[in-house]
């Protein structure tokens, strides 16, 4: 159960003082656990990227290719007849 008083107090905090203490509140749980599961994973990845590093994909360069990607399907979609690309409400 949380204390009324001290609960009491962390709402008198303005907004960026309470994120502060949301961050340390929430890091302190962190003990840096990782599930032998999750470590299997990130292995794997690691060594599918030192095996190819040619075939990196920045962030900015997946998200500019999925946009294309969308742009050309939304442009497909009006192309047919009959479709349309906005939703009837």
């Amino acid at each position: 159960m949380v204390d009324r008083v001290l609960l009491e107090q962390v709402l008198q905090l303005g907004e960026p003082e309470r994120r502060e203490l949301w961050a340390m509140i929430d890091s302190s749980f962190d003990d840096g656990y990782v599930s032998p599961e999750v470590a299997a994973i990130i292995d794997q990845r690691i060594a599918e990227a030192d095996a190819h590093p040619d075939d990196l994909v920045t962030l900015d360069e997946d998200r500019h290719q999925w946009c294309e990607h969308l742009y050309a399907s939304t442009r497909s979609n009006e192309a047919r007849p009959g479709s349309s690309s906005r939703r009837r409400g």
